[in-house]
C-alpha cells in the first residue's frame, strides 16, 4: 500500500525513514547486508517531494 504523508509530522517521519532506507540499500550494494526489500524509487520520491515542501532528514544519534 502506497500513500503520501498528509501532515507536517508525517512528512518529517517519511523523509527520515526514506533516508535511512537508502542507507540500508547502500549497505546492500556494498555487500554489508543481504536481501533487503527496500523500494529505493519510493524513498527517492518521498525525499524529493519532502524537500520541495521544506523537509529534510533529521540526523539521528547512534545507529540507523
Amino acid at each position: 500500500m502506497k500513500r503520501s504523508p498528509k501532515s507536517p509530522e508525517e512528512w518529517q517521519d517519511a523523509v527520515n525513514v526514506a533516508n535511512k532506507c537508502r542507507l540500508i540499500h547502500d549497505a546492500f550494494l556494498y555487500g554489508i547486508i543481504t536481501d533487503p526489500r527496500i523500494n529505493v524509487e519510493r524513498c527517492n520520491e518521498l525525499l524529493e517531494e519532502g524537500k520541495r515542501r521544506g523537509f529534510t532528514p533529521r540526523q539521528s544519534t547512534g545507529a540507523l
